[in-house]
């Protein structure tokens, strides 16, 4: 299963960045697989710079995350989202950060705003891995996108007759809305505010 949401972590390990810092300032040791990640966010950077506002390019643990900070309005985020994710899903291809979770956000220099964006990227974080954790009795689930306090959708690749694939889609949203109403969502504030769908990407 796939992530698709989009979050922040708490423990920044390697990162390559625009700013005045140098990149070999932000690595904390030198050993061989540090010094590796580090060549391969340089090279994610060096491909993805001449065509978007990057930032910040950074690894997270122990998420094992690859968050790409975008400068820019909410707008140009949205509209480059999907292509940065693409790219750099396929420059990790073969190395060692190829099972890492790629997450593209929106570069925020203000601390309270980053204290904001943490506490939301939280929750979403919590819900998508509490929803991928219930629901691996379905194979049929491949990704989980989540809006803030807005939508829950339940991304799957359904094969068989029409009739067959709705009645599975039916299932799977019966089965995250009885989740929602569970203890295991207790810490989720407004839980019940989000809209839930599934949508099968196999059509």
């Amino acid at each position: 299963m796939g992530l698709g949401s989009t979050f922040l972590f708490n423990q920044t390990i390697i990162s390559s960045t625009n700013e005045e810092v140098k990149d070999s300032e932000l690595i904390p040791s030198s050993d061989e697989t540090n010094k590796e990640i580090s060549r391969i966010l340089q090279k994610i950077k060096a491909e993805l710079q001449p065509n978007y506002n990057i930032a910040v390019i950074k690894t997270k643990y122990p998420s094992n995350t690859i968050v790409v900070e975008v400068k820019g309005s909410q707008k140009y985020l949205t509209s480059v989202e999907k292509d940065i994710e693409n790219s750099v899903k396929k420059l990790i291809e073969g190395t060692i950060l190829n099972e890492h979770l790629i997450s593209v956000t929106k570069y925020v220099s203000s601390f309270k705003e980053r204290e904001r964006l943490n506490e939301i990227h939280s929750e979403l974080l919590a819900i998508t891995e509490t929803l991928l954790k219930e629901l691996q009795v379905f194979d049929e689930v491949i990704d989980i996108k989540s809006q803030y306090q807005k939508s829950i959708t339940i991304e799957t690749k359904i094969k068989g007759t029409d009739q067959y694939v709705q009645s599975k889609m039916k299932e799977i949203e019966k089965e995250v809305k009885e989740l929602l109403n569970t203890q295991k969502f207790n810490s989720i504030s407004k839980i019940q505010g989000y809209d839930v769908s599934v949508k099968n990407v196999d059509n």
